[in-house]
């Protein structure tokens, strides 16, 4: 992020160094319990509908759903 404002000379324009933007969007989603995260999923893709369902059905899964769990996405 480039800064806004800065201190200088009186009257001079002031030069500074801006990184040229190359920005990575990085998704994080977790499964949140109240007494634990559980299984993550880092991705550097925005979030959408086909990565939380592989998420649900792939990392989740079967074996760590259980009646009653509720999956969304927030």
């Amino acid at each position: 992020m480039a800064p806004l404002r800065a201190w200088g000379p009186p009257a001079q324009r002031l030069r500074a160094m801006v990184p040229y933007g190359h920005w990575k969007t990085m998704t994080f989603l977790a499964a949140l319990r109240h007494d634990r995260i559980g299984r993550h999923l880092a991705s550097t893709r925005p979030h959408q509908r086909e990565l939380f369902q592989l998420y649900v059905r792939q990392i989740l899964g079967p074996d760590k759903l259980t009646p009653g769990d509720i999956c969304r996405a927030r």
